[in-house]
């Protein structure tokens, strides 16, 4: 929004995981959990990461430059365009993104690839085309460097089907839902990176420590859990909101100049405020 010259008065922000005010306090989760995982301080761990527009993620890899001995696997949904381009080398955001109950990665033009790009010592310039909005551009002036280049930071990544994400749950609670008296069940997102260290297993026979990264709490996907079968121990703070009104919000139609307006009009009502 803001190479659109009609709101560039507007003094917007993103609370989205582009922000590095988003990231800095995800980067002290690697450090707490490997504190409680390696049994030495040099003790290398992995960590399996559910992924879509990756500030999770890179907040990993600025703890591993910060000296924390770490190494990521990247799980996606089918939004899949960073595992494409992990295993062949191109780099093609789509232009929409599939619905699938993980829904804070259904991702297909990642905000920070840039960042991961520039990790690997390449440099990415994309933007939107204003008069097409739904369109990307890739500056042909990019260099994307060969993703063998990450392996070093990112060992694998893997793409988890819709349909193995609801298998990988019900398999996780059937085995997993009590560990001592601890209740424990998984929902989309933690599934997606689950089942990635499980095909990394598989795929190499790694038998060392991978953190498994849970994103969202399970009462938040009823339709993904309860459905099955799989009883949710609500927290008392989210079992309140059940059944409750949304608060005050908009519904907007997926239209650009809408969009537009609205922000233009809001801002308005805004100063209003302080006048």
């Amino acid at each position: 929004l803001r190479k659109d010259k009609d709101l560039q008065y507007i003094d917007l922000n993103s609370a989205n995981s582009i922000n590095i005010g988003r990231l800095l306090p995800q980067i002290p989760y690697y450090f707490f959990a490997y504190s409680r995982i390696a049994n030495t301080p040099d003790e290398e761990v992995y960590f399996a990461v559910p992924s879509g527009n990756f500030g999770n993620a890179v907040a990993g890899l600025i703890a591993q430059r910060m000296g924390l001995p770490i190494k990521l696997i990247i799980g996606v949904n089918e939004n899949d365009v960073f595992d494409r381009y992990f295993r062949t080398g191109e780099y093609s955001p789509a232009n929409y993104s599939k619905s699938i109950p993980s829904n804070s990665i259904n991702v297909n033009w990642p905000s920070n690839i840039r960042r991961l790009v520039q990790f690997g010592g390449g440099q990415l310039i994309e933007s939107k085309d204003l008069d097409n909005p739904d369109k990307k551009i890739v500056d042909p002036s990019s260099y994307l460097p060969d993703p063998t280049r990450m392996k070093d930071q990112i060992v694998a990544s893997y793409r988890i089907s819709d349909a193995d994400t609801h298998d990988l749950i019900w398999q996780f609670y059937q085995e997993w839902h009590m560990l001592d008296e601890i209740h424990s069940t998984i929902e989309p997102h933690g599934a997606v990176a689950w089942g990635a260290t499980q095909r990394f297993r598989q795929d190499t026979g790694y038998e060392g420590k991978i953190a498994v990264f849970e994103t969202a709490h399970p009462g938040k996907f009823p339709d993904s859990l309860v459905d099955k079968g799989i009883d949710i121990l609500m927290p008392p703070n989210l079992a309140r909101l059940v059944g409750r009104p949304h608060g005050d919000h908009l519904t907007l139609e997926p239209n650009y100049g809408l969009i537009k307006d609205t922000i233009k009009r809001l801002h308005e009502q805004e100063l209003l405020k302080y006048k």
